[in-house]
């Protein structure tokens, strides 16, 4: 379209090059040669005007014609559309627009000639689809929808962009005056309490009531606290929406109230809305904020329909005290396995230690009560082969492992499934046998998933616990009095605490140590526990490529497996080795399985990898998690990380920023 304008940039040069030659004529005083020169440029100019022009008119014959070849029925339809629709290039000019836009946007002096004069958007964001939800325009609110259509002609081509705008006015009113339910607790306020001294702490209490007070008034919305740590809030969405827009500074909020405490206050929240009725509304909050709970705290979980979003959840678990939980699970568990006949136990898919140690736990306690248990164990098992041989050597465990396929459709009412170190059906063994309505037993401490495994008798998920294996470790001392664990036993369990702990570096605490020493006591050997450990050379120089092949930047390393390397557990082992170098606190390594692509994500809690992964379709825990991404290659999983990782990182740095500046205003 700049080539048939006027005048272009290119084009000044020229006549300022042509009116310095006649003012040098003038200077030299050559009056006549001055006078004919002119009257020759006239002539010039003229004539170009009136290429200009034709050209001009033939430019616009192009537009109109590219645009009458489409059916006439869909032109005339257009033209007479009741709705306002434009088309325009790439700069921002008008080039066609129907008869309803024009009685919209025509003033006193015509049409406009640009887009940006009639709708406050710009027109390269536009072109790159990245279009407002809404466009106000003359009191009223459109929705915008963009068709993007390449004319040629001859000579003649020209991108144009239609944009249609639909009046969604009353929608928008309607959708503003609905009302937010939201259900917020200070998840861990009994542990933040018990950190300050005494006459500290109904300051702290008060300070937390005062934030949220003053949060809800911010949305012109009501709350009512119905225990110390628990309030209902509403709030109309017109003004709630601007927090999902902000990403609920409150989390950071809360997290900045230090009046002598050493752990700080967090805050879930399970909001909902556009669920049909208030009774849903209600349901659907109070499983948002479980579903919060359950992955750690510290977050606000949105649940609109079936769709659910996330926000915050970027701090550290901390570890609870009271052991009064897992006296009620155990002896609950207990109860449910006595009642049974027979008792199946099942891991996540390809298992590693944790999976297949806390496995061999609860098979330890079925065998103390007395019950006959199997362990279930699909292809391929190659983390964990060296264990599963030892573990058949022993004449307790002849028979015991059982391929899944053979137990779907069998299981009956006296039996019970137990399923450890996993509670999504996307991960589990086999989802169809989770699936089934029989009862279930959960035990996990992975944060909570999307698609968590429904219908469970009993769920034990904590996700403080360093492991699974500690969990289930801490089962047996409260189910069997005096146990006594084969050797065996105690080393799959220990070997499971010490994976996903990575040898008591990550994640451990008081009562991590506790399950260590009676694990010890019962004959578990660190030694033998090594050697399952071990690798030989080959595998540390394919390691050694892997490493050598990330990209580091900002602390954080992302490698892609050579092509030779294929296998997702050398990757898993790369990615907890990139830990281990000096300033690296986070990392992803990838490898083409197939046709899809396995990501092993590690952090040493500086970065949520679970929340990233999450939007690969994975999951897992804060410092250890993983995706596999179904029918793409490395390259652009890799491209899509380095995206997540613009926004995700950047926000969490510019949150504490603001948190500390927060910080240092109240000191």
């Amino acid at each position: 379209m700049d080539k048939y304008s006027r005048f272009q940039k290119e084009q000044l040069f020229y006549v300022a090059l042509v009116l310095a030659a006649l003012g040098w004529l003038i200077f030299l005083r050559q009056y006549l040669a001055a006078g004919v020169f002119l009257l020759l440029l006239i002539g010039v100019f003229l004539l170009l005007n009136r290429v200009h022009i034709f050209q001009r008119g033939e430019w616009d014959k192009f537009i109109n014609d590219s645009v009458k070849k489409l059916k006439s029925s869909v032109v005339d339809a257009a033209v007479k559309a009741p709705f306002p629709l434009v088309a325009f290039t790439k700069d921002g000019t008008i080039n066609w627009y129907n008869q309803t836009f024009r009685d919209l946007v025509a003033g006193e002096e015509g049409m406009p000639r640009e887009i940006e004069e009639v709708l406050a958007v710009d027109p390269e964001k536009i072109w790159k689809s990245e279009a407002p939800e809404y466009i106000p325009l003359k009191g009223r609110v459109y929705q915008p929808t963009l068709i993007k259509y390449t004319a040629a002609q001859d000579e003649f081509e020209e991108d144009l962009l239609f944009l249609q705008l639909t009046d969604v006015t009353e929608v928008k009113i309607a959708e503003d005056r609905k009302v937010v339910l939201m259900l917020a607790e200070v998840d861990n306020l009994s542990e933040v309490l018990n950190s300050a001294p005494e006459d500290r702490r109904p300051f702290i209490t008060a300070a937390i009531e005062k934030l949220l007070v003053d949060w809800v008034m911010s949305l012109k919305g009501t709350m009512k606290r119905y225990t110390n740590s628990k309030s209902i809030l509403i709030a109309p969405y017109e003004v709630f929406r601007n927090q999902i827009k902000a990403k609920f500074p409150i989390l950071d909020q809360i997290k900045a109230i230090e009046l002598g405490n050493s752990i700080e206050p967090t805050l879930s929240i399970g909001v909902s809305f556009d669920n049909g009725d208030v009774m849903l509304d209600a349901q659907a909050a109070e499983q948002a904020k479980e579903l919060a709970l359950g992955r750690g705290g510290d977050q606000v979980v949105i649940k609109q329909e079936d769709k659910l979003t996330f926000f915050g959840g970027n701090s550290r678990e901390v570890e609870k005290k009271s052991r009064v939980r897992s006296r009620v699970i155990a002896h609950a568990l207990r109860d449910l396995m006595n009642e049974s006949e027979h008792i199946y136990i099942m891991g996540h898919a390809n298992p590693d230690m944790d999976s297949l140690g806390a496995a061999i736990g609860i098979h330890a306690i079925a065998r103390s009560l007395g019950k006959n248990a199997n362990i279930l164990l699909d292809d391929p098992y190659r983390n964990v082969a060296d264990l599963v041989r030892r573990v058949k050597e022993e004449p307790s465990y002849q028979n015991v492992f059982m391929p899944s396929k053979d137990l779907s459709g069998t299981l009956g009412p006296s039996d019970l499934l137990i399923v450890v170190d996993v509670h999504s059906l996307g991960y589990v063994l086999n989802a169809a046998l989770a699936a089934e309505n029989v009862r279930k037993v959960v035990i996990d401490h992975h944060r909570r998933a999307q698609d968590a495994i429904t219908g469970a008798t009993l769920n034990y998920i904590e996700t403080y616990a360093s492991s699974t294996a500690e969990l289930v470790t801490e089962l047996i001392q409260y189910i069997v009095e005096k146990p006594k664990l084969l050797k065996v036993e105690a080393d799959a369990l220990l070997s499971g605490i010490m994976v996903d702990t990575k040898n008591f570096y990550y994640k451990t605490g008081s009562r991590t140590f506790e399950a260590a020493s009676f694990l010890r006591k019962s004959g578990a050997n660190t030694l033998d526990i090594r050697e399952l450990f071990s690798y030989d050379k080959e595998l540390y120089l394919l390691k050694a490529a892997i490493i050598k092949a990330g990209e580091i930047e900002k602390g954080i390393a992302i490698a892609v497996c050579p092509s030779g390397i294929k296998d997702p557990l050398i990757a898993a082992q790369a990615a907890d080795e990139f830990l281990n170098l000096k300033g690296i606190t986070t990392s992803f390594v990838l490898v083409q399985d197939g046709a899809d692509v396995v990501v092993s994500a590690r952090s040493n809690g500086d970065t949520n990898v679970q929340v990233i992964m999450e939007q690969l379709g994975g999951g897992g825990h804060m410092t250890m998690s993983g995706a596999r991404v179904k029918d793409a290659d490395v390259d652009e999983v890799k491209a899509r990380i380095k995206e997540i990782l613009k926004t995700t990182v950047m926000e969490e740095d510019e949150d504490e920023s603001d948190l500390i500046a927060g910080r240092q205003e109240r000191r």
